[in-house]
Protein backbone atom coordinates (compact mmCIF):
# COMPACT_ATOMS: atom_id res chain seq x y z
CA UNK A 1 0.00 0.00 0.00
CA UNK A 2 1.03 3.47 -0.64
CA UNK A 3 0.76 6.07 1.79
CA UNK A 4 1.32 10.11 1.12
CA UNK A 5 -0.41 12.10 3.78
CA UNK A 6 0.57 15.24 1.43
CA UNK A 7 -1.31 14.60 -1.57
CA UNK A 8 -1.89 12.38 -4.33
CA UNK A 9 1.33 12.07 -7.16
CA UNK A 10 0.79 11.00 -10.65
CA UNK A 11 3.41 10.66 -12.89
CA UNK A 12 3.59 14.11 -13.60
CA UNK A 13 2.78 15.46 -9.60
CA UNK A 14 5.08 17.66 -8.00
CA UNK A 15 6.31 17.64 -4.45
CA UNK A 16 7.62 14.75 -1.91
CA UNK A 17 7.59 11.14 -2.23
CA UNK A 18 5.32 9.40 0.99
CA UNK A 19 6.19 6.39 2.11
CA UNK A 20 5.02 2.69 1.06
CA UNK A 21 3.63 0.67 4.10
CA UNK A 22 3.23 -3.07 4.56
CA UNK A 23 -0.23 -4.15 4.11
CA UNK A 24 -0.06 -7.65 5.92
CA UNK A 25 1.60 -5.86 9.11
CA UNK A 26 0.51 -2.25 9.14
CA UNK A 27 4.34 -1.35 8.97
CA UNK A 28 6.45 1.37 7.00
CA UNK A 29 8.65 -0.05 4.89
CA UNK A 30 10.62 2.81 3.92
CA UNK A 31 10.65 6.54 4.80
CA UNK A 32 10.14 9.67 2.65
CA UNK A 33 14.05 11.21 1.60
CA UNK A 34 13.51 14.10 4.23
CA UNK A 35 13.39 11.76 6.86
CA UNK A 36 16.26 9.61 6.34
CA UNK A 37 19.61 9.86 7.39
CA UNK A 38 21.16 10.27 3.13
CA UNK A 39 20.15 13.69 1.86
CA UNK A 40 18.35 13.91 -1.49
CA UNK A 41 18.21 16.66 -3.61
CA UNK A 42 15.18 18.62 -3.61
CA UNK A 43 14.37 18.82 -7.69
CA UNK A 44 10.56 19.01 -9.50
CA UNK A 45 9.30 15.74 -9.94
CA UNK A 46 8.46 16.40 -13.26
CA UNK A 47 11.72 17.82 -14.54
CA UNK A 48 13.01 13.95 -13.18
CA UNK A 49 10.54 11.33 -14.28
CA UNK A 50 8.05 9.43 -16.52
CA UNK A 51 7.37 6.94 -14.01
CA UNK A 52 6.88 5.89 -10.92
CA UNK A 53 6.95 2.14 -10.22
CA UNK A 54 5.49 -0.01 -7.62
CA UNK A 55 7.40 -3.37 -8.25
CA UNK A 56 6.36 -6.91 -7.78
CA UNK A 57 9.15 -6.94 -4.96
CA UNK A 58 7.43 -4.14 -3.25
CA UNK A 59 10.21 -1.13 -4.15
CA UNK A 60 8.82 2.11 -5.48
CA UNK A 61 11.00 3.84 -7.92
CA UNK A 62 11.52 6.98 -9.77
CA UNK A 63 12.57 7.38 -12.94
CA UNK A 64 13.58 9.63 -15.04
CA UNK A 65 13.28 10.07 -19.28
CA UNK A 66 15.81 8.01 -19.94
CA UNK A 67 14.36 5.50 -17.79
CA UNK A 68 17.22 5.56 -14.65
CA UNK A 69 16.38 5.15 -11.64
CA UNK A 70 16.84 8.47 -9.44
CA UNK A 71 15.38 7.22 -6.53
CA UNK A 72 13.77 4.30 -4.71
CA UNK A 73 12.02 3.16 -1.73
CA UNK A 74 14.74 0.34 -0.90
CA UNK A 75 17.07 2.94 -0.30
CA UNK A 76 15.75 4.71 2.72
CA UNK A 77 14.32 1.34 4.91
CA UNK A 78 12.56 2.13 8.18
CA UNK A 79 12.59 -0.97 9.96
CA UNK A 80 11.12 -3.50 7.60
CA UNK A 81 13.49 -5.42 5.14
CA UNK A 82 11.60 -7.55 2.52
CA UNK A 83 12.41 -11.17 0.45
CA UNK A 84 15.04 -10.09 -2.09
CA UNK A 85 15.86 -7.00 -0.82
CA UNK A 86 19.49 -5.51 -0.78
CA UNK A 87 21.03 -2.70 1.49
CA UNK A 88 24.47 -1.63 1.16
CA UNK A 89 27.39 -0.57 3.67
CA UNK A 90 26.59 2.05 5.65
CA UNK A 91 22.50 1.63 5.98
CA UNK A 92 20.38 1.17 8.64
CA UNK A 93 16.99 0.23 9.99
CA UNK A 94 15.53 1.70 12.94
CA UNK A 95 12.61 1.21 15.35
CA UNK A 96 11.09 3.74 17.89
CA UNK A 97 11.47 1.93 21.67
CA UNK A 98 8.44 1.00 23.58
CA UNK A 99 9.25 3.93 26.15
CA UNK A 100 9.06 6.32 22.88
CA UNK A 101 12.43 8.16 23.96
CA UNK A 102 14.79 5.73 22.54
CA UNK A 103 15.78 4.33 18.69
CA UNK A 104 17.03 1.03 18.29
CA UNK A 105 18.97 0.38 15.17
CA UNK A 106 20.33 -2.29 13.04
CA UNK A 107 23.44 -1.03 11.39
CA UNK A 108 25.31 -2.64 8.41
CA UNK A 109 28.80 -1.20 8.55
CA UNK A 110 32.09 -2.51 6.72
CA UNK A 111 33.22 -5.08 9.14
CA UNK A 112 30.00 -6.23 10.89
CA UNK A 113 26.24 -5.89 11.68
CA UNK A 114 25.18 -4.50 14.89
CA UNK A 115 22.21 -3.50 16.88
CA UNK A 116 22.44 -0.33 19.12
CA UNK A 117 20.41 1.63 21.42
CA UNK A 118 20.50 5.00 20.89
CA UNK A 119 19.76 7.18 23.77
CA UNK A 120 20.31 10.74 23.86
CA UNK A 121 23.14 11.67 21.60
CA UNK A 122 24.83 8.47 22.45
CA UNK A 123 25.03 4.79 21.02
CA UNK A 124 25.42 1.63 23.07
CA UNK A 125 25.71 -1.67 21.19
CA UNK A 126 24.06 -4.76 22.05
CA UNK A 127 24.59 -7.53 19.86
CA UNK A 128 26.81 -7.76 16.73
CA UNK A 129 27.68 -10.58 13.70
CA UNK A 130 30.75 -10.34 12.13
CA UNK A 131 31.90 -12.50 9.24
CA UNK A 132 34.57 -14.63 9.39
CA UNK A 133 38.81 -13.65 8.82
CA UNK A 134 37.75 -9.70 8.90
CA UNK A 135 36.23 -9.87 5.44
CA UNK A 136 34.50 -6.92 4.43
CA UNK A 137 30.68 -6.22 3.69
CA UNK A 138 29.62 -5.07 0.38
CA UNK A 139 25.77 -5.36 0.82
CA UNK A 140 23.39 -8.05 2.40
CA UNK A 141 20.17 -9.23 0.88
CA UNK A 142 17.34 -11.23 2.46
CA UNK A 143 16.60 -14.78 0.92
CA UNK A 144 14.66 -17.53 2.07
CA UNK A 145 16.83 -19.18 4.47
CA UNK A 146 18.13 -16.11 6.23
CA UNK A 147 20.00 -12.80 5.72
CA UNK A 148 23.33 -13.08 3.41
CA UNK A 149 26.22 -11.42 3.70
CA UNK A 150 28.28 -10.00 0.27
CA UNK A 151 31.93 -8.93 -0.13
CA UNK A 152 32.87 -6.39 -2.92
CA UNK A 153 33.12 -9.55 -5.63
CA UNK A 154 29.45 -10.17 -5.00
CA UNK A 155 30.92 -13.06 -2.79
CA UNK A 156 28.60 -15.08 0.74
CA UNK A 157 30.81 -14.70 3.41
CA UNK A 158 28.32 -15.04 5.90
CA UNK A 159 24.83 -16.03 6.62
CA UNK A 160 22.56 -15.24 9.76
CA UNK A 161 19.84 -18.36 9.03
CA UNK A 162 16.69 -18.98 10.07
CA UNK A 163 15.81 -22.26 11.63
CA UNK A 164 12.17 -22.66 10.39
CA UNK A 165 11.46 -24.80 7.22
CA UNK A 166 9.04 -22.25 6.03
CA UNK A 167 10.69 -19.88 3.48
CA UNK A 168 11.35 -16.07 5.08
CA UNK A 169 9.30 -12.76 3.49
CA UNK A 170 10.46 -10.48 5.36
CA UNK A 171 12.46 -9.28 8.55
CA UNK A 172 11.44 -6.51 11.07
CA UNK A 173 13.44 -4.35 14.04
CA UNK A 174 11.00 -4.70 16.56
CA UNK A 175 10.04 -2.24 19.92
CA UNK A 176 11.76 -4.36 22.29
CA UNK A 177 14.95 -4.23 19.54
CA UNK A 178 14.84 -7.78 18.57
CA UNK A 179 15.57 -8.49 15.31
CA UNK A 180 12.81 -11.21 13.60
CA UNK A 181 12.16 -13.11 10.39
CA UNK A 182 8.90 -13.32 9.28
CA UNK A 183 6.79 -16.10 7.30
CA UNK A 184 3.40 -16.19 6.04
CA UNK A 185 1.34 -19.02 7.61
CA UNK A 186 -1.60 -20.44 4.79
CA UNK A 187 -3.03 -21.82 8.30
CA UNK A 188 -3.37 -18.80 10.11
CA UNK A 189 -3.61 -16.12 7.08
CA UNK A 190 -1.33 -14.20 8.40
CA UNK A 191 2.65 -13.51 9.10
CA UNK A 192 4.50 -14.72 12.05
CA UNK A 193 8.01 -14.31 13.57
CA UNK A 194 9.58 -17.46 12.57
CA UNK A 195 12.76 -16.99 14.17
CA UNK A 196 15.06 -14.16 16.62
CA UNK A 197 18.16 -13.28 16.46
CA UNK A 198 18.54 -12.86 20.49
CA UNK A 199 16.38 -15.36 22.54
CA UNK A 200 16.49 -14.53 25.65
CA UNK A 201 14.31 -12.02 27.19
CA UNK A 202 17.47 -10.70 29.53
CA UNK A 203 19.29 -10.23 26.35
CA UNK A 204 17.12 -7.26 25.57
CA UNK A 205 18.81 -3.55 26.34
CA UNK A 206 15.31 -2.40 28.12
CA UNK A 207 13.52 -5.89 28.89
CA UNK A 208 12.93 -4.03 32.73
CA UNK A 209 13.76 -0.50 32.49
CA UNK A 210 15.60 1.92 34.05
CA UNK A 211 16.80 0.70 37.19
CA UNK A 212 15.44 -2.45 36.32
CA UNK A 213 16.99 -6.09 36.90
CA UNK A 214 16.05 -8.46 34.78
CA UNK A 215 16.58 -11.75 36.52
CA UNK A 216 17.92 -15.52 35.57
CA UNK A 217 13.71 -16.47 35.67
CA UNK A 218 12.79 -13.51 33.27
CA UNK A 219 11.75 -11.66 35.63
CA UNK A 220 11.72 -8.18 36.58
CA UNK A 221 13.42 -6.70 40.13
CA UNK A 222 14.54 -3.17 40.93
CA UNK A 223 17.88 -2.95 42.08
CA UNK A 224 18.08 -2.70 46.01
CA UNK A 225 21.09 -1.27 47.24
CA UNK A 226 22.58 -2.60 50.81
CA UNK A 227 22.41 -0.13 53.51
CA UNK A 228 23.69 -0.75 57.28
CA UNK A 229 20.25 -1.16 58.47
CA UNK A 230 18.14 -2.15 56.08
CA UNK A 231 17.87 -2.57 52.01
CA UNK A 232 17.03 0.56 50.41
CA UNK A 233 14.74 0.20 46.88
CA UNK A 234 15.39 2.98 44.21
CA UNK A 235 12.10 1.96 43.34
CA UNK A 236 13.26 1.56 39.49
CA UNK A 237 13.23 5.67 39.56
CA UNK A 238 14.78 7.31 36.85
CA UNK A 239 14.23 10.54 38.25
CA UNK A 240 17.79 9.81 40.16
CA UNK A 241 19.51 10.77 36.88
CA UNK A 242 18.30 14.56 37.19
CA UNK A 243 19.96 14.78 40.41
CA UNK A 244 23.62 13.61 39.90
CA UNK A 245 24.24 17.30 38.18
CA UNK A 246 22.79 19.38 41.07
CA UNK A 247 25.60 21.29 43.16
CA UNK A 248 24.64 20.13 46.57
CA UNK A 249 24.68 16.55 45.55
CA UNK A 250 27.24 13.80 46.94
CA UNK A 251 27.34 11.10 45.35
CA UNK A 252 28.90 7.35 45.65
CA UNK A 253 29.40 4.41 43.68
CA UNK A 254 27.65 1.12 44.44
CA UNK A 255 28.98 -2.57 43.18
CA UNK A 256 25.89 -4.71 42.59
CA UNK A 257 26.83 -8.40 42.92
CA UNK A 258 25.75 -11.31 40.66
CA UNK A 259 24.62 -8.45 37.87
CA UNK A 260 26.20 -7.90 34.29
CA UNK A 261 25.16 -5.23 31.18
CA UNK A 262 24.15 -6.15 27.66
CA UNK A 263 24.80 -2.34 26.57
CA UNK A 264 28.52 -1.72 25.22
CA UNK A 265 29.58 1.85 24.87
CA UNK A 266 31.26 2.46 21.14
CA UNK A 267 34.43 3.52 23.17
CA UNK A 268 35.63 2.02 26.40
CA UNK A 269 38.69 3.09 28.04
CA UNK A 270 41.54 0.59 27.49
CA UNK A 271 43.87 -0.66 30.14
CA UNK A 272 42.50 1.99 32.99
CA UNK A 273 42.12 0.20 36.81
CA UNK A 274 39.41 -0.53 38.07
CA UNK A 275 39.37 2.74 40.87
CA UNK A 276 40.28 4.72 37.95
CA UNK A 277 37.53 3.84 35.80
CA UNK A 278 35.12 4.55 38.93
CA UNK A 279 36.47 7.32 39.92
CA UNK A 280 36.36 9.36 36.19
CA UNK A 281 32.40 8.30 36.78
CA UNK A 282 32.06 9.38 39.99
CA UNK A 283 33.75 13.20 38.65
CA UNK A 284 31.78 13.13 35.43
CA UNK A 285 27.89 14.33 36.25
CA UNK A 286 26.64 12.69 33.07
CA UNK A 287 27.66 9.14 34.10
CA UNK A 288 25.07 7.10 35.74
CA UNK A 289 26.42 3.58 35.74
CA UNK A 290 29.95 1.92 34.50
CA UNK A 291 31.06 -1.62 34.09
CA UNK A 292 34.77 -2.66 34.58
CA UNK A 293 35.69 -6.41 32.55
CA UNK A 294 38.83 -7.64 33.74
CA UNK A 295 39.58 -11.63 33.22
CA UNK A 296 41.86 -11.59 36.13
CA UNK A 297 44.62 -13.50 33.17
CA UNK A 298 47.96 -11.53 32.82
CA UNK A 299 48.52 -9.39 30.26
CA UNK A 300 44.55 -9.14 28.93
CA UNK A 301 43.27 -6.30 28.47
CA UNK A 302 40.57 -4.17 30.84
CA UNK A 303 38.12 -2.63 29.82
CA UNK A 304 35.90 0.32 31.13
CA UNK A 305 32.64 1.20 30.12
CA UNK A 306 30.95 4.22 31.16
CA UNK A 307 27.04 4.93 30.98
CA UNK A 308 24.53 7.59 30.86
CA UNK A 309 21.97 5.63 31.91
CA UNK A 310 21.19 2.58 34.02
CA UNK A 311 19.80 -0.23 31.36
CA UNK A 312 19.91 -3.66 30.60
CA UNK A 313 21.30 -5.21 33.41
CA UNK A 314 20.48 -8.78 33.71
CA UNK A 315 21.56 -11.26 36.32
CA UNK A 316 24.74 -13.37 35.82
CA UNK A 317 25.63 -17.03 38.07
CA UNK A 318 28.93 -16.53 37.37
CA UNK A 319 30.89 -13.95 35.68
CA UNK A 320 34.62 -13.96 36.50
CA UNK A 321 36.49 -10.17 36.23
CA UNK A 322 33.09 -8.30 35.74
CA UNK A 323 32.47 -5.05 38.19
CA UNK A 324 29.09 -3.41 37.51
CA UNK A 325 28.16 -0.22 39.45
CA UNK A 326 25.89 2.48 39.35
CA UNK A 327 25.59 6.29 41.11
CA UNK A 328 24.06 6.67 44.11
CA UNK A 329 22.79 9.82 46.19
CA UNK A 330 24.98 9.48 49.17
CA UNK A 331 21.62 10.38 51.61
CA UNK A 332 20.44 7.54 49.96
CA UNK A 333 23.22 5.26 51.49
CA UNK A 334 21.96 6.99 54.81
CA UNK A 335 19.21 6.45 54.31
CA UNK A 336 18.16 9.58 53.92
CA UNK A 337 15.81 11.63 50.89
CA UNK A 338 13.74 14.39 49.65
CA UNK A 339 10.99 12.65 51.07
CA UNK A 340 12.45 11.83 53.95
CA UNK A 341 13.48 15.44 55.15
CA UNK A 342 9.90 16.63 53.59
CA UNK A 343 8.04 14.28 55.75
CA UNK A 344 9.99 15.26 59.25
CA UNK A 345 9.73 19.18 58.24
CA UNK A 346 5.81 18.49 57.86
CA UNK A 347 6.49 16.35 61.01
CA UNK A 348 7.70 19.73 62.81
CA UNK A 349 5.66 21.91 61.91
CA UNK A 350 2.52 19.80 62.77
CA UNK A 351 4.20 18.98 66.03
CA UNK A 352 4.80 22.70 66.56
CA UNK A 353 1.16 23.66 65.91
CA UNK A 354 -0.13 20.92 68.77
CA UNK A 355 2.22 22.58 71.01
CA UNK A 356 1.02 26.00 70.59
CA UNK A 357 -2.43 24.25 71.05
CA UNK A 358 -1.98 22.39 74.27
CA UNK A 359 -0.01 25.60 75.77
CA UNK A 360 -3.50 27.50 74.82
CA UNK A 361 -5.60 24.96 76.17
CA UNK A 362 -3.67 24.68 79.37
CA UNK A 363 -3.93 28.90 79.35
CA UNK A 364 -7.17 28.40 78.80
CA UNK A 365 -7.67 26.58 81.58
CA UNK A 366 -5.82 28.19 84.23
CA UNK A 367 -7.86 31.46 83.34
CA UNK A 368 -10.97 29.81 83.89
CA UNK A 369 -10.26 28.45 87.31
CA UNK A 370 -9.46 31.52 88.25
CA UNK A 371 -12.34 33.26 87.09
CA UNK A 372 -14.48 30.60 88.66
CA UNK A 373 -13.13 30.50 92.25
CA UNK A 374 -13.39 34.68 92.14
CA UNK A 375 -16.87 34.38 91.23
CA UNK A 376 -17.63 31.63 94.17
CA UNK A 377 -15.76 34.27 97.02
CA UNK A 378 -17.96 36.85 95.71
CA UNK A 379 -21.59 34.89 95.67
CA UNK A 380 -21.55 34.88 100.12
CA UNK A 381 -20.45 38.56 100.33
CA UNK A 382 -23.86 39.70 98.31
CA UNK A 383 -25.58 36.96 100.42
CA UNK A 384 -24.73 38.22 103.65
Amino acid sequence: MISNSSSHHDAYGKGSLGSIQHQGTSSTLCKRPEDSAKSTPKIPLYLLHKSLKLLRTGNLVLTDAKNNTKWQCFDFPAHIMLWGQRLYTPTRLTSLAADSTSLYSMEIQDEKIAMYLNSGSLNYSYWEFKPNKGQIIEFVELGSTGLKLFSKRHRKVAQISSNSLEPIRFLALGKTGNLEFYHYSLYKGKFEASFQVLNGTCDLPLTCGPYGICRSSNTCTCMRILNKTEHIQSECDEGLLDRFCESNVTVKMVELEGVTSVLRSAHPMINVSKEECINLCAADCSCASVLFSFGGVAGEQRECFHYQLVGGVKQVEREVGVSYLIKVPQELIDGKSRNSSGIKKWILIVGGVVNLLAVLFILGGVVWYILTRKRKKATPRENS
